[in-house]
């Protein structure tokens, strides 16, 4: 129940992030930005640690998780979702980081463990996918090749971070390796921002500072606890099909706040999400019956997708 809870925690910050960081951006480069993000949310973890005599060095066997989680999970992850936000469509960004799962099912497999990923996981995610073009393309006004492709980068490294966490799940305690990869991601963004962001005026107004100030507490400390959290509890593959989930609250956030477009199409998409979403969950008995329904519902959309 607990990891029940957590998962809809997740998802729901999740939801907002994107509208979020997008909101943000008005006022700062956007890596600088994330660099900000993460070395605030570092500096609120490292003094709870210290009020609670919890600061302390890493272990050795911590050191591989931190070292992905700041490197690969935040600093260059979040670099290039960052300047992907720039170039799309909050919605957008979303849709493309749903590729998660298929990403983080593949590394499953190559390794070969007893938690790879079910053939029912990828045709889950599958027509969740195809449902997500429905939301991806009213979401996604402007298109950028070079936005998309960095999105796409940031997904496949973030997997092999969820990949590397999962596996190390018994070396690490979460708020410790959050605090010091937050330190090692904040830095490495930072150092990015200065050499490739120096030329950009930094304007703080109140919609940035509130913007800033709910993604280092909520979206940074707060969903990062639950993310790593999980990762200790369930197989990476379960905890990435939030991925799926949280890409349609996003338009929807988008549509509601921000007037990013929104079309009929969309309550298709949604609809696609979720039944991706029960496939991935579905067992042997339940899952032979499912399957056939969304082989179905998948022959519908691509007939929908030559249409459009």
């Amino acid at each position: 129940m607990k990891e029940i809870l957590l998962f809809s925690f997740l998802c729901t910050l999740w939801s907002t992030t994107w509208l979020v960081a997008k909101l943000g951006l008005n006022g700062m480069p956007p890596i600088a930005a994330a660099a900000v993000r993460f070395l605030f949310a570092a500096l609120i973890l490292g003094g709870v640690l210290a009020f609670r005599r919890k600061l302390v060095f890493p272990t050795r066997d911590a050191l591989p998780t931190i070292l992905s989680a700041g490197v690969l999970g935040i600093g260059i992850h979040y670099a290039l979702i960052y300047w992907g936000i720039s170039q799309l469509a909050s919605g957008s960004v979303a849709a493309l980081s749903a590729t998660m799962p298929l990403f983080v099912g593949l590394f499953e497999r190559l390794r070969s463990t007893q938690e790879a990923a079910s053939g029912s996981f990828f045709l889950g995610t599958a027509i969740s996918l195809m449902g997500l073009f429905f939301l991806y393309v009213p979401a996604g006004a402007g298109f950028s090749p070079l936005g998309t492709i960095a999105v796409l980068v940031a997904t496949a490294v973030g997997a092999l971070n969820m990949i590397i966490a999962r596996s190390n799940r018994k070396n690490f305690e979460v708020d410790q390796m959050n605090f010091y990869s937050q330190v090692i991601g904040g830095t490495i963004l930072l150092g990015l921002s200065l050499l490739f962001e120096s030329d950009r005026v930094v304007v703080l107004n109140f919609q940035s500072v509130g913007a800033l100030l709910y993604l280092t507490v909520l979206g940074t400390v707060g969903a990062f606890s639950a993310f790593y959290t999980l990762l200790r509890s369930w197989p990476a593959s379960r905890v990435s099909i939030a991925f799926l989930v949280y890409p349609v609250g996003a338009v929807f956030f988008g549509a509601a706040v921000m007037g990013e477009p929104l079309g009929p199409e969309t309550w298709a998409g949604a609809a696609a999400v979720l039944l991706g979403f029960l496939v991935t969950r579905s067992g042997e008995a339940f899952g032979r019956r499912i399957r056939r329904l969304a082989v179905g519902t998948a022959c519908v959309f691509l007939f929908a997708v030559v249409g459009v």
